[in-house]
């Protein structure tokens, strides 16, 4: 991350804006949380966090979270966590980036095949 006098907002998460420099490598993982959670675990890059966001990346990481909802279960209390691609440079160079650090929706994988979330 920057060294952003303004990077973590209100609430105490970092803004996503601050994640760019990054995006080729990082992404955030989404997971449909408990008690009424249904566990499915999905993918968002950066760039589409911020366009579902508004488009600045003034939003934080939470209010991210917050405007998600499952589209298997329904419930609307998810998880963000940052992750990363832990391939070598060489390796990202050679086969591509994956496909969780490219802009495009966000799909929730399960034992059913895949879904889409929609932003609640």
């Amino acid at each position: 991350m920057t060294a952003d006098d303004d990077a973590i907002g209100p609430d105490g998460y970092v803004r996503l804006r601050c994640y760019v420099p990054l995006q080729d490598t990082t992404f955030f993982s989404l997971f449909c949380s408990e008690p009424k959670g249904c566990g499915r675990v999905a993918s968002s890059s950066v760039g589409r966090a911020i366009s579902l966001m508004g488009g600045d990346g003034n939003r934080t990481t939470q209010e991210f979270a917050a405007r998600l909802r499952c589209a298997e279960c329904g419930n609307r209390r998810i998880e963000v966590r940052v992750s990363i691609d832990p391939r070598t440079h060489e390796t990202r160079l050679r086969e591509g980036l994956l496909s969780e650090v490219r802009d495009g929706d966000l799909a929730f994988a399960g034992a059913s095949g895949a879904s889409h979330d929609q932003p609640g």
